[in-house]
């Protein structure tokens, strides 16, 4: 007969209620704010505007038995540029254990682009990027925090170049 705690369970094992538990898996952080939002243009210099939010800190005792943490993000995207400019928005997401330094959890990937084309470009949809974050044992210990970036870029100064990401909503789950 396996223990409390001991997986796999045979038929005739006795199922815990603590056991029963780790099962259940609420969802921790629901954030659906600006507090991330970029944009830039237009008619603003070439460059980018980048913007950052970090979440509530997850305590260690909602991620026992997790190792996982599924981040996923709702978002608006626009962007068009005109002849010879290019632009695009990307996400950023960074994890710490409480108490440590944030590191890249997954580096800036391109959301969309609208690209140098000779023609004027546009873009504009919803885009959700689902993430899965491996806890390490600090984390999962001390608890974690998430931080969120987003940045938009434009090449050039043009009257109709922008581009822009806006958070509708940004889900964490310890699984």
């Amino acid at each position: 007969m396996a223990a409390e705690g001991v997986f796999p369970k045979v038929d005739g094992d006795v199922l815990y209620s603590s056991e029963a538990n780790l099962f259940k898996r609420n969802t921790t952080n629901i954030y659906s704010s600006t507090g991330f939002d970029s944009t830039l243009g237009p008619s603003a210099a070439a460059g980018s505007d980048e913007q950052s939010h970090e979440l509530t800190a997850i305590t260690g005792a909602n991620l026992v038995g997790a190792t996982y943490l599924k981040i996923t993000i709702l978002g608006g995207m626009s962007m068009q540029c005109t002849t010879g400019n290019a632009s695009q928005a990307e996400l950023k997401i960074q994890v710490k254990e409480t108490g440590g330094a944030y590191g890249d959890s997954l580096a800036y990937v391109q959301l969309g682009r609208t690209p140098n084309t000779g023609n004027t470009e546009s873009q504009i949809g919803t885009t959700q990027t689902i993430y899965y974050h491996t806890l390490t044992a600090g984390e999962i210990a001390n608890g974690a925090q998430v931080k969120v970036f987003s940045k938009s870029t434009i090449s050039n100064n043009g009257v109709s170049d922008w581009a822009s990401f806006t958070n509708v909503q940004t889900i964490v789950t310890p699984i």
